[in-house]
């Protein structure tokens, strides 16, 4: 979804169906491509909600999404981990 709107990229990296938890990558993320390396904690908030709505709806189960790197922070991909939100 994000892809076809141009807004990033993303791959899933790793998925545990009985966890409920993974881990996805983003790339060409259309808010922290363009103030890349200008910052000290990830700042993928819009993208962290899209996805969290996007795989909850797949797993039919609330998930919390946490960004561990970011882009902005001067990763070369923001890294989204996913888990069921408690």
């Amino acid at each position: 979804i994000g892809r076809s709107y141009g807004l990033y990229n993303a791959k899933l990296i790793d998925l545990d169906l009985n966890k409920s938890t993974g881990i996805i990558h983003i790339y060409e993320s259309f808010e922290a491509t363009p103030i890349m390396g200008s910052r000290k904690e990830p700042s993928c908030h819009f993208i962290r909600g899209d996805i969290a709505g996007i795989i909850s709806s797949i797993l039919d189960k609330r998930v919390k999404v946490l960004e561990r790197k970011c882009i902005s922070a001067g990763n070369p991909y923001c890294e989204l981990y996913f888990e069921p939100y408690s």
